[in-house]
């Protein structure tokens, strides 16, 4: 199925204001740094800002944000006590048919797309990806069922790299500390 037939999307909203000089009040901000492809989103990175946006602007749990300039990402926004909207660096998804919002955006952080990503991407030095791309996107959309579980298994499988991964620093700082016990004759 192609993206067109399963989400609305729409475009984020133009800020004018530098995200450095957001307050932590008001509308909160999505912008790209908050958002991480193994962690999702970071709400305590959000700041926000004291204008009034339309509701349509307005994000609404279960959507998919698609930050389709800088470093190409998604990640599902989950409903936040404030109101949010999503930075114009975002294209915004929302599900029309009945799709595990947590599976399109590991298929869209998937390496298989990120290969895609290359070769579509307008702009010389920050990619940039167009609407009429993301509508054409293709997928094959298993039962909702099975979006779950394959969502559990890629979330095992990232956090086995991760615990693979902070095993190596443990070792690595042991061998620090071995080395340095060896070269300044603590161990004689």
């Amino acid at each position: 199925m192609r993206f067109s037939d399963l989400f609305e999307i729409r475009s984020g909203v133009p800020i004018r204001q530098a995200y450095e000089k957001m307050a932590a009040g008001g509308t909160l901000v999505i912008v790209p740094k908050a958002v991480d492809v193994q962690k999702g989103i970071d709400y305590s990175q959000i700041k926000g800002l004291d204008i009034t946006f339309k509701p349509a602007h307005l994000l609404k749990g279960g959507e998919i944000l698609f930050c389709t300039k800088g470093t190409i990402k998604a990640a599902v926004y989950e409903q936040q006590e404030k109101p949010c909207i999503a930075s114009s660096a975002f294209l915004v998804l929302t599900p029309k048919a009945n799709v595990y919002s947590a599976y399109i955006a590991a298929f869209l952080n998937s390496e298989m797309m990120r290969e895609n990503y290359r070769s579509a991407t307008n702009g010389a030095t920050i990619p940039s990806l167009p609407i009429s791309y993301v509508r054409d996107i293709e997928i094959v959309l298993p039962p909702v069922e099975k979006q779950t579980f394959a969502v559990e298994l890629l979330n095992l499988y990232n956090r086995k790299i991760a615990l693979l991964n902070r095993r190596t620093e443990l070792e690595n700082g042991v061998k620090n500390v071995l080395s340095k016990k060896i070269f300044t004759g603590d161990w004689v």
